[in-house]
């Protein structure tokens, strides 16, 4: 039986294949606003790869409302750049969307620099928290017409379909919900009126794309900010637009400014499939569920119980452009998981960047970074078996080369071990079963439980060694001098191989010192499996449940000598894990010297003063240094090797996965 994903499915006049949609993400690859190279081989890989509908955008329908890192659409001079992506990405049986995107008070004045526009003159309380001027009615018909001539010229350069943007807290978003919208003229008020600007924009774009191009919507399940929509509320909003003209609703979470996280690894998968059933209960039109939906079983589920008609797949389709394909011919296990990190994709948005994956060191260089086979076959020795040590004997393998991987431990994976056991972190135990299943199907010599010597690297006589033996824990002379017990490490806590007693004090403030923050708070809290049947047998009350899932019978404090506390954490990362450092009760000392430790607990300084840190445990996460010392024996015999990932520097698991792809692909 063909998997439900398979299946075409029509929206409107247009028939997709299957029903695997790649959403619109923003590249940071078209500055400028002008279509690259770079971004069709990017959707050339995806459109290679089978995926049914492919969505580009954000795409600019007005310089206040965009900016020039979006793709442009504001302009009939953008349509031939446009027009040569359609003629580019147009492979197979694929089709191609245009989103329609103006920011409203999400828009950066520093940017376009123009005061931003919206319904009502109310900053957002997270994001740009910029005041934005309150839109005349003539606004209104300008933007309006504005979205008609975007969608004119999508039509123009030959899409198939347009998705008007009335998500995440923008523009169309803004006039919907009362937490954005106070106006008392016909725009504000009750529901209608506030769906008043989102469905004349969708008619004006329907008279301006015609019968032939499929007309989409995306929108928020619920805005999840206070005073916001829910999804019930949204659903007849949904209804509104559908008598409009939309002809889909592709549905996903809340606001950019919402503090309930929902693109983070903590977030479980599928977790928020009920926001798209919520909508697909009020419309008779598709439905697309979207937001950690890359398990392919996970997603034949959701279709299966009728909660939505298709699935948006974005990072997944980042993680692996031939994830359609592959579930096409019945190999799912090779699927390259996405895991949410958001270290080369959401991490890279925020801080302006072209994105890229930690997973997939292809996305974003898919001309550049072809793997090609050998001219001449090599034998290639690999020490270390962590993320970037095993892509590189892969890379290496495909290649043609003839591979030994040699890892001390007992397993593949390296310190991706420690950061599956940290709360919400599970994903990366896909990853590391994702790693062991690439050896076995490139076929690579790895041993395990064999730590490498010069000796016995000698005797394979390489052509090249790869050195990627990682780092290992600093310990500073404070702990070095610390000989009691109960002073441990941060990686034998995760590890499981430190026991955690009493009240716990954490030295250092960074991801791993984070991170284990939580670890040692979730020791004492339920599992969320048992609140839910709590929660069904009415056997606690919601409050009580909620103090079982975060409670505090020890006391946990972290400090560091930074002003910040996972500062090294990623942007779209390090909010969700301050906050439940913050439900957790987690005490932070920032800007804080260790003076010393003894039996008693932390000795600090902090503003001036020494404070005693009581404490039963102490846990050392001050940082790593490489791990290399083979790198130099290698050069003193004359051996030809590379250093990559943390043996070289310790930094994130992207640039190890990086290094090991480019120092096999260029050998």
């Amino acid at each position: 039986m063909e998997h439900l994903l398979l299946e075409p499915i029509t929206i409107g006049p247009l028939r997709l294949p299957n029903r695997i949609v790649m959403p619109a993400m923003h590249l940071n690859y078209t500055m400028g606003g002008e279509i690259t190279d770079q971004i069709i081989e990017f959707y050339r890989a995806r459109a290679r790869g089978g995926v049914g509908l492919i969505i580009l955008g954000g795409c600019s329908i007005d310089p206040a409302g965009g900016g020039p890192y979006l793709v442009g659409m504001d302009d009939d001079r953008f349509i031939p750049g446009l027009a040569r992506f359609v003629k580019e990405t147009r492979i197979g049986e694929t089709k191609l969307c245009a989103q329609l995107y103006h920011a409203g008070r999400y828009a950066f004045s520093m940017i376009t620099r123009q005061q931003p526009i919206a319904p009502s003159p109310i900053a957002p309380q997270y994001y740009n928290r910029e005041t934005p001027r309150e839109m005349t009615l003539d606004d209104i018909v300008q933007v309006q017409q504005a979205y008609a001539q975007a969608a004119r010229r999508g039509v123009q350069a030959g899409f198939d379909a347009i998705e008007v943007l009335a998500s995440a807290g923008y523009l169309i978003t803004q006039f919907l919900s009362p937490a954005a919208n106070q106006r008392a003229d016909e725009y504000g008020g009750s529901l209608k009126n506030r769906a008043r600007f989102g469905c004349e924009v969708i008619r004006q774009v329907k008279e301006a794309i015609g019968p032939q191009t499929a007309l989409l919507v995306r929108m928020a399940g619920a805005d999840f900010v206070p005073g916001g929509m829910t999804n019930p509320e949204i659903a007849q909003a949904a209804k509104l637009f559908v008598a409009a003209g939309a002809q889909c609703i592709n549905v996903t979470g809340g606001w950019h400014e919402s503090r309930v996280p929902q693109i983070t690894m903590s977030v479980p998968e599928g977790a928020y499939t009920y926001l798209a059933a919520g909508i697909k209960r009020a419309v008779d039109t598709p439905v697309i569920a979207s937001n950690r939906l890359g398990d392919p079983y996970l997603a034949g589920q959701v279709l299966a119980k009728g909660e939505a008609d298709l699935i948006a797949m974005g990072r997944p389709l980042i993680a692996d452009p031939e994830l359609p394909r592959k579930l096409q011919h019945g190999n799912v296990e090779l699927i390259r998981p996405c895991i949410a990190c958001n270290q080369g994709c959401f991490d890279h948005v925020f801080a302006g960047l072209p994105i890229q994956c930690m997973l997939n060191p292809q996305a974003g260089f898919e001309a550049e970074r072809e793997i090609k086979p050998a001219r001449r076959q090599k034998k290639i020795v690999i020490v270390g078996a962590g993320p970037g040590g095993v892509e590189a004997a892969r890379v290496a393998a495909q290649r043609g080369h003839q591979v030994v991987l040699f890892e001390k431990s007992l397993h593949v994976g390296g310190a991706l071990w420690q950061a599956a056991a940290a709360p919400g972190r599970q994903d990366f135990w896909r990853y590391i079963e994702f790693l062991e299943w690439e050896l076995e199907l490139a076929g690579v010599d790895v041993r395990l439980e064999c730590e490498a010597d010069l000796k016995m690297i000698k005797e394979e006589k390489p052509d090249l060694v790869i050195v990627a033996t990682g780092a290992i824990p600093v310990t500073p002379g404070f702990v070095r001098q610390a000989t009691h017990p109960h002073v441990v490490l941060a990686e034998d806590v995760l590890a499981g191989r430190a026991p955690v007693k009493g009240d716990s004090v954490i030295v250092g403030g960074g991801s791993v010192g984070a991170e284990t923050a939580l670890f040692i708070a979730h020791l004492d809290a339920i599992d969320p499996e048992v609140a839910a049947f709590l929660l069904i047998h009415d056997a606690e009350t919601p409050e009580r449940v909620k103090e079982l899932l975060t409670t505090k019978h020890r006391k946990i404090t972290i400090c560091d000598l930074l002003p910040g506390i996972a500062k090294d954490l990623g942007r779209s990362t390090r909010w969700t894990v301050l906050q439940d450092m913050r439900r957790f009760g987690v005490e932070q000392y920032k800007n804080t010297e260790v003076v010393a430790i003894n039996e008693q607990g932390v000795l600090v300084k902090a503003d001036g003063r020494e404070i005693m840190l009581p404490c039963q445990t102490v846990v050392v996460a001050v940082g790593y240094r490489s791990q290399n010392e083979l790198a130099g024996k290698l050069a003193e015999a004359g051996l030809p090797y590379k250093t990559i990932g943390d043996a070289q520097a310790p930094r994130k698991v992207m640039e190890a996965v990086h290094e090991g792809f480019l120092a096999a692909n260029e050998a």
